[in-house]
């Protein structure tokens, strides 16, 4: 009889596998790994097929223009079906030790059936998140990326609005003021196996609407887009432990917003994406859409901000880049790793190289985001810097 209930439960678990939509697998992801299947290859899915749906999915589309309403569009939009909140930055202990780090936080709506929570089905939820943080230490050549997940239930993962906070368990985006209409200052937390950031971050700029006045078309199909902002400059104060050792860190950060229900057509391959701030007061942001062909499509986009947070958008064609070299990581994949960007239009002449090579994070998606630098001239003049750069769809 036991043995009969042992095959009865098996049946049903794979029954119930087989029904999961690929999404609910990539938010069971870490329970997999994490248990007696670790030592299997463990599955990946391609951030492409994450970020396109089907005609059939009724979710709402991002297909026109809105007036973004602040506090309010800093919040989750659980309508539609992912969105994220992206910081990035580098950091510094002093002239001789700099940190760049990244701290995600995911939210994926699974279905576009409405909700029906009642106190007795507390789990009946459409919303999982996923949290991804990792850290590149330029003085010890060292890289540390992790993961979380964990469904949309309060005190587990989700959103609270006074004080505002997003959190994937103890991983959380935070205002330091208690009060719901004051944002920023914020406060970003995120610790595994030793590691940690603890971070304090205000704007020193405003918010910069990308696209087309925060309307961001990335394809040729209805819904194609995603709302996006960004704030480019963020100083940043706070602390980073690494295995026992504590270290003050200041510096800047970026943070970039986005939602949508099907940013992606279905030939997109992948992007290359670029923030960077010049020692100028300018920063500059570009991604590459590559589509079939692995070339980059009409949609690749170019912002510049200047010193005052006004920005100015180009066509990717004002500028020319040239791969310097490519890198090959241990798992076997081969990204471009050192870039030189011209550009008449933009009146700049640039080279980025990585801070480190491997920053590759070999999670539930595989890609390859770290620190880069830069040095050359923008108007005439010398200009170094620091930046973030973040390329998908090169893993085999």
């Amino acid at each position: 009889m036991k043995s009969n209930k042992i095959v009865s439960f098996r049946l049903v678990f794979l029954a119930l596998l087989m029904l999961l939509t690929p999404i609910s697998l990539f938010f069971l992801y870490d329970s997999f790994q994490e248990s007696s299947f670790s030592t299997q290859k463990k599955f990946q899915l391609k951030i492409t097929d994450f970020l396109q749906t089907s005609k059939q999915d009724n979710f709402p589309l991002v297909t026109k223009a809105k007036q973004f309403q602040f506090p309010k569009d800093h919040f989750s939009h659980p309508e539609y079906r992912f969105e994220w909140w992206y910081f990035t930055g580098n950091l510094q202990v002093d002239s001789t030790h700099r940190f760049g780090y990244q701290f995600t936080l995911f939210r994926n709506r699974l279905n576009s059936q409405p909700e029906k929570r009642t106190i007795t089905k507390t789990w009946n939820t459409q919303q999982s998140f996923m949290a991804h943080f990792a850290l590149t230490d330029s003085k010890e050549s060292s890289f540390y990326a992790y993961q979380q997940f964990a469904r949309g239930i309060t005190g587990i993962a989700g959103e609270q609005h006074s004080p505002f906070k997003i959190y994937v368990e103890d991983w959380q985006l935070s205002s330091v003021k208690s009060d719901q209409k004051t944002f920023f200052p914020l406060r970003l937390f995120a610790r595994r196996d030793g590691v940690a950031i603890d971070l304090i971050l205000s704007p020193q700029k405003n918010i910069v609407p990308q696209g087309r006045e925060g309307y961001s078309v990335k394809g040729p199909e209805p819904g194609n887009a995603s709302y996006y902002y960004s704030i480019t400059r963020l100083q940043t104060e706070g602390t980073i432990y690494i295995k026992g050792q504590n270290y003050r860190v200041s510096g800047l950060s970026w943070f970039d917003r986005e939602w949508g229900s099907s940013m992606l057509s279905k030939g997109n391959q992948g992007w290359d994406w670029f923030a960077l701030q010049l020692s100028d007061g300018t920063d500059i942001m570009f991604y590459v859409l590559r589509g079939s062909d692995n070339k980059a499509t009409d949609y690749s986009y170019i912002a510049v901000i200047d010193t005052d947070s006004q920005k100015k958008s180009f066509p990717f064609h004002v500028a020319q880049i040239k791969i310097k070299k490519f890198w090959e990581s241990p798992l076997g994949n081969r990204y471009p790793s050192g870039w030189q960007i011209q550009s008449q239009t933009l009146q700049l002449n640039i080279e980025i190289e990585p801070i480190l090579e491997n920053q590759e994070l070999n999670l539930a998606i595989t890609y390859w985001e770290g620190a880069v630098r830069l040095q050359g001239r923008h108007k005439g003049k010398p200009v170094t810097g620091f930046g973030y750069t973040e390329l998908t769809g090169y893993h085999r």
